[in-house]
């Protein structure tokens, strides 16, 4: 049996496969968020979920963030779904474990022009330390999120959201015959290791780093934003694309790589070279079988590695 036949069952067990890119377990993620003026999207304030229901415990807190409801702290973390915490239970985040309430966040998996939203409505701290956690997926999200805000649409009209079951059972039989074509023409790669599938899709964070117009219109957003910190710490999280183990690399994720290579380049040398006081650091904690098998964010033991190289940062 190939590896891509796998696919073709409903997983909902991230352990097992399940990812959020698959429509009907996607619904049960998009029903936790909504629309907003100010970041685009929001968790719906003070949701508690139990693990039944995305595959992991999940809460919100009364501003519609994770972790502490305070937004008056001077240090501030800031990124997308890596720093926001996501796909393990309550308690088993990173900044679970390395955190404490001294610290905002601001982190939501949308562009840097809504995250520069939040800090200017909603953060009333001193801006003393902002601790970026990048990831590749910031290029797409923003790129995305601007051409939303251009078009007037809320986000949940503009990219289409479906919620409705019936639907997303339709869908989701297309999501796996999409994939099994995309794996037979080699355009994304399957195998199997301890009897589960994993996949790799070199196009999930894709970005054309050679539209210069995009490039500076998100690096400058990304200036203006954390120029108002009086210090910038840059880490480095990589996609699990990038740690992917050779045997199983072929020419679409070896050109994804490249691409995600310039990317982390352009980001780090641009404000590097333009804040006042900024550190950047790329931890060598995380391995890939430290994110799930087809999810894309990391298991417990990924956030506990994560965890532990953080709390010995002298921040």
């Amino acid at each position: 049996m190939k590896p891509y036949t796998f696919l073709k069952h409903r997983i909902t067990c991230l352990s097992d496969g399940a990812d959020f890119f698959l429509p009907l377990v996607n619904r049960e993620w998009l029903l936790c968020l909504q629309d907003d003026s100010v970041s685009g999207i929001r968790l719906k304030a003070s949701v508690r979920l139990p693990k039944d229901v995305l595959g992991f415990s999940f809460s919100s807190n009364s501003v519609g963030l994770r972790g502490w409801s305070g937004l008056e702290a001077d240090k501030v973390l800031v990124g997308t779904s890596y720093a926001m915490g996501f796909a393990v239970d309550d308690g088993k985040n990173w900044w679970d474990y390395a955190l404490d309430d001294d610290w905002s966040n601001l982190a939501l998996p949308v562009g840097v022009n809504y995250i520069e939203g939040i800090y200017k409505s909603i953060y009333k701290g001193g801006a003393r330390l902002a601790v970026v956690l990048y990831h590749p997926n910031f290029w797409q999200l923003s790129k995305q999120h601007l051409a939303q805000a251009d078009s007037c649409l809320p986000v949940s009209k503009y990219l289409g959201w479906q919620t409705d079951e019936d639907t997303c059972q339709l869908l989701q039989g297309k999501v796996l015959k999409y994939r099994e074509e995309k794996v037979r023409s080699g355009r994304a790669v399957a195998f199997i290791t301890d009897d589960i599938i994993n996949y790799l899709d070199p196009d999930v964070y894709a970005f054309d780093f050679g539209n210069s117009g995009d490039v500076d219109q998100i690096l400058g957003l990304w200036f203006r934003l954390l120029s108002n910190f009086d210090s910038v710490v840059l880490i480095r999280a990589h996609s699990k694309h990038e740690l992917c183990p050779p045997t199983y690399l072929n020419s679409s994720i070896e050109l994804m790589k490249r691409s995600f290579e310039a990317g982390w380049h352009l980001f780090s040398k641009h404000l590097s070279s333009k804040l006042r006081r900024v550190k950047i650091l790329v931890p060598n904690c995380i391995r890939y079988e430290h994110y799930y098998p087809v999810e894309s964010h990391w298991t417990t033991t990924g956030n506990e590695r994560f965890a532990e190289w953080f709390s010995k940062l002298q921040l």
